[in-house]
């Protein structure tokens, strides 16, 4: 055994090394995928050799129908009223677990309502897990998902005596999301958007899990030893999280204890036993859920008219698919919410230095990412809904000093030859009124040229056609489940290709009518659906319960209820599922900065049915801000 945790310690720390020195710099990011997964994977043939059977294993071994009956008294017995729910659990669906309706339900109807008291929150880990996250640790409880998912871990670990063993039990065993990737699944996302976001926010996990690693087994007396906080927990109970976790919006207070009332936090991630077994529809367009401090629940209601025995589901919110793919596992083949995240970066060549700096002084960055994000609208003289990329405010300024030649750029160098200068390459800058000016016809022409050629040397990547994507996905939609993966990578794919073909046909629309030295009015967008920004409530995590595998659960969809602008004045406080919030890497920032969440940012969704219906669990998913490198942290 002691030979184990040296050897164990070592391959720690040599992964560690590998971010400490930034050695896997030098290595694409697919290979970066392969050096940290052969490193996990290594880490957990040696754990598994201090593994003991335990009390936990026992418990899944039992039937799966009185895992649910136990569930359901432990429910009962703690605050749920199951004879005034509409809903029961079903393990049997396409999707794997699911609620369907006990009896007929009309549209806007109660339905569910899950009491405080179960909820695994933040405040609940606080009280579980003591001071053993205070003084230096202190910053691991600032990264919500990851310290729920700490506290998950440590009711695994104590199964035998935790007041959530029940709602663990039933739990899916595996998951579909972006930790359970194999290597194989990441190099089919070459040349994609998606790679890029799986692999940097799998940088992020992995960081996290070693450092907090490195913590437990340098400190004496910490809650977690070298032996039980093995790399195979971390990843289910985050994977878990990410996937069901819901940002709870507390909308008055639920303890009598008045101090402990004022040191809450209103707004928490929460797992909710029961109602995180809901599954997504796209057709129900709205959430239904929030809490109520009156009654210290969250509260649900039906968004459609259901038939008894109709499975119910609720809504995650807006989310792309890329997000739903990576935190949940699922995709919506007529999600209208798609986006995709691009980079620009100055190319290196001897005019490189002085162009950084021109464009520091006209405070845009020399490499960053952008959203683009088909807007929908409908033109004046027609009924169609037309789809529109327009180009982000930064990249024309960033193609005009691109696109300068050596005696132009040597002309407006801000940098006198001789003098000091400041190097401040990787902070963030603002755009100021600089960049803003048209330097000349010829220049302003070449820049939305480079910018044609950069779109269109991206789409060479997919070695595709959308017609050809078209075919394969209607050959793939005849059977899905029997290659799922594949199927989301054919939706992701083609979703990617249709918003750069319809950015690439819109710049060179562009150009064919004439580039002007003023700047190019854009259309008056009619927003169309979906794009609204949630408010307030309970959003639902991204990252919803993904395909689980085995233990009864089939393959169980992650859920997050996300809520839209027009609900606000209905539901303040509605719960809107996070998508990844906590564990996304945010690619709005400096390139060199792609794995800035790696050191304890934040580590924060199963299929697509007929009626694009996928299973949530979750009340609102912040986006990514714990542990994604998400493009333009949202959750």
């Amino acid at each position: 055994m002691i030979k184990t945790l040296g050897s164990i310690k070592k391959l720690v720390n040599d992964t560690l090394d590998l971010f400490e020195d930034e050695r896997l710099e030098k290595y694409t990011p697919f290979e970066q995928a392969k050096v940290l997964l052969d490193s996990m994977q290594n880490l957990n043939k040696l754990q598994d050799q201090l593994k003991k059977p335990n009390q936990q294993q026992q418990q899944q071994q039992k039937d799966d129908k009185k895992n649910v009956e136990i569930f359901m008294k432990w429910l009962n017995d703690n605050g749920f009223k199951e004879s005034e729910c509409k809903v029961k659990m079903d393990r049997s669906l396409s999707e794997g677990t699911g609620l369907v309706a006990k009896v007929d339900i009309e549209e806007g109807q109660p339905i569910l309502s899950v009491p405080q008291k179960v909820f695994m929150s933040v405040e609940s880990g606080e009280e579980k897990l003591g001071d053993s996250f205070s003084g230096r640790l202190a910053h691991i409880k600032e990264n919500q998902s990851i310290f729920l998912s700490l506290h998950l871990m440590m009711e695994c670990i104590k199964i035998d005596t935790s007041f959530w063993a029940p709602y663990i039990n039933v739990l899916p065993k595996e998951y579909n999301n972006f930790l359970y990737m194999t290597l194989d699944q990441i190099r089919d996302l070459q040349g994609m958007d998606a790679q890029n976001q799986v692999i940097s926010t799998l940088r992020a996990a992995i960081n996290y899990y070693l450092n907090i690693y490195n913590i437990a087994a340098s400190t004496p007396g910490f809650i977690f030893s070298t032996s039980n906080f093995t790399w195979r927990l971390f990843q289910w109970s985050l994977a878990t999280v990410l996937s069901r976790q819901n940002n709870v919006h507390f909308t008055s207070p639920v303890s009598k204890d008045k101090e402990k009332t004022q040191r809450r936090s209103p707004n928490q991630v929460a797992l909710i036993p029961f109602w995180d077994f809901s599954n997504h529809s796209n057709s129900c367009k709205k959430v239904t859920t929030w809490y109520d401090g009156s009654v210290n629940s969250i509260i649900t209601t039906s968004p459609l008219n259901y038939k008894s025995g109709d499975q119910v589901y609720i809504y995650y919110g807006p989310r792309p698919n890329s997000q739903l793919f990576m935190f949940q596992g699922f995709v919506d083949a007529q999600n209208t919410l798609d986006n995709y995240t691009m980079e620009f970066k100055l190319k290196q060549d001897e005019l490189h230095h002085d162009k950084v700096h021109i464009l520091e002084d006209h405070g845009v960055e020399s490499a960053f990412y952008e959203r683009l994000e088909p807007r929908l609208y409908k033109p004046k003289d027609s009924d169609e809904i037309k789809k529109l990329v327009t180009i982000p405010d930064r990249v024309i300024p960033f193609y005009r000093i691109y696109a300068l030649n050596k005696e132009q750029t040597v002309a407006m160098s801000p940098l006198k030859e001789g003098e000091p200068h400041n190097h401040n390459h990787h902070h963030h800058l603002q755009m100021n009124e600089k960049a803003t000016k048209v330097l000349s016809l010829e220049n302003e022409t070449m820049a939305y040229k480079l910018l044609l050629l950069h779109v269109k040397m991206t789409l060479r990547k997919y070695q595709s056609t959308p017609d050809q994507l078209e075919k394969d996905l209607q050959n793939l939609s005849i059977n899905k489940n029997q290659n799922y993966f594949k199927y989301c990578l054919t939706v992701l794919k083609r979703s990617e290709m249709e918003i750069l073909t319809s950015f690439s046909q819109h710049i060179e629309e562009l150009i064919k009518n004439g580039i002007t030295l003023t700047t190019t009015p854009v259309p008056r967008i009619q927003q169309h659906g979906g794009h609204g920004h949630s408010h307030g409530g309970h959003g639902h995590s991204h990252g919803g319960h993904g395909h689980s595998h085995g233990g009864g659960n089939g393959h169980g969809h992650g859920h997050h209820d996300h809520d839209d602008d027009d609900d606000d004045d209905e539901h303040e406080h509605e719960h809107e599922h996070e998508h990844g919030e906590h564990c996304n890497h945010d690619h709005e920032h400096d390139h060199e900065h792609d794995h800035e969440h790696e050191h304890g940012e934040n580590c924060n969704h199963d299929h697509d049915h007929e009626h694009h219906q996928h299973h949530h669990e979750h009340h609102e998913h912040e986006h990514g801000e714990n542990c994604n490198h998400e493009h333009d942290k949202q959750h």
